[in-house]
């Protein structure tokens, strides 16, 4: 699944991070439809973030009307328009894991792990 969503766009993420970066798109992310460029686009944000703030690894995105709200999990940290995210429907969590000379980048989708009787 990676190769084929990032296989045109895993370089710039690469030189943005300034080391290699892993790019990982969960079965949970896969199955939700999302456009690969706003995929590609949260993952930009997020090592963006991550860059300027070590210590700022985790970020959500959530559409709300015509907006996509962006949270450090408790608060608000930005807005864009649902545009610039094509597909997304539902809150998704970005999260860069730092490894000395690599980055691992991932996309998931809140799943329930235990379910009730059927």
């Amino acid at each position: 699944m990676r190769t084929r969503i990032f296989m045109k766009v895993t370089r710039p993420l690469d030189e943005l991070a300034e080391r290699p970066v892993t790019t990982i798109c969960t079965r949970g992310i896969a199955e939700t439809g999302l456009h690969p460029m706003a995929l590609y686009e949260m993952y930009r944000l997020a090592i963006q973030r991550w860059k300027y703030n070590s210590n700022d690894c985790f970020m959500s995105i959530q559409p709300n009307g015509i907006e996509a709200i962006i949270t450090d999990g408790n608060k608000t940290i930005g807005k864009a328009l649902i545009s610039n995210y094509p597909g997304l429907k539902q809150k998704v969590y970005v999260i860069v894991d730092d490894y000395a000379d690599k980055g691992l980048v991932q996309g998931l989708v809140k799943v329930r792990l235990m379910r009730g009787p059927t």
